[in-house]
């Protein structure tokens, strides 16, 4: 009886670890679409209260932004860009690197430059090394986003096959402790007992409908999360 109670607990527990914990964060975490940068440093500068490195970005964005510098002063790390042809509105992403070359964050930066050479200073994580930077608007210019990245459907259909897969093994794991636990001498009687197993059937299809709903959901609030990163 009591090997039957510790078993229903841990396939309740590990049911639930799987489905929600780890299942998700390997097949339901988005990567970001940029994996390192193109943009070119150019020279650095020691200042009485820090130092400062300049860079020039990657070719294609020279035409808004000429230049920008890593700024650090008594321990704060900020971002400041130096403009081209931007008359009043700029909106990029700046895709943050640590020393290992990951992606640790995206800051997406809206600014009103209102004919000023310079944008306004973003705060940057400690653990910054180098940031590489993608131009969203530029006044009237709307362009691809490409750092954001969405989860692969295939990703999205392995979570989904994997979690049915566990919820069924689970509820037919649970219908056989419960029915030693519960059964009695009857036990054998309820586990090849055709209602039952047409209920504990309906039952599961209800579950991983359930599931699906909570899938479809999580996936959305995912990509919303992701494309609607914290504004700098």
């Amino acid at each position: 009886m009591i090997i039957f109670a510790l078993l229903l607990v841990l396939i309740l527990f590990l049911s639930v670890f799987l489905s929600v914990v780890l299942l998700p964060r390997v097949f339901l975490t988005a990567k970001y679409g940029t994996t390192h940068t193109r943009d070119r440093g150019i020279k650095r500068r020691d200042e009485v209260n820090g130092t400062s490195l300049v860079f020039e970005p990657e070719e294609k964005w020279r035409e808004y932004i000429n230049q920008y510098a890593l700024v650090e002063r008594k321990g704060q790390k900020q971002l400041v860009c130096k403009l081209g042809d931007v008359k009043t509105y700029l909106e990029y992403d700046v895709a943050v690197f640590d020393c290992l070359k990951r992606v640790i964050k995206v800051l997406r930066v809206k600014d009103f430059v209102d004919g000023s050479e310079y944008t306004k200073e973003v705060n940057l994580p400690e653990e910054t090394s180098y940031v590489s930077i993608s131009i969203i608007k530029a006044d009237n210019q709307v362009f691809k986003d490409n750092v954001n990245n969405k989860i692969p459907f295939r990703k999205s259909f392995a979570f989904l096959f994997l979690t049915t897969f566990i919820i069924v093994a689970e509820i037919f794991m649970m219908r056989v402790c419960l029915a030693n636990l519960f059964g009695g001498v009857y036990r054998e009687s309820f586990l090849i007992d055709f209602s039952a197993s047409e209920q504990t059937i309906s039952f599961a299809i209800e579950w991983i409908v359930y599931n699906l709903i909570a899938i479809i959901v999580s996936v959305k609030f995912r990509h919303r999360n992701l494309k609607g990163r914290k504004n700098a």
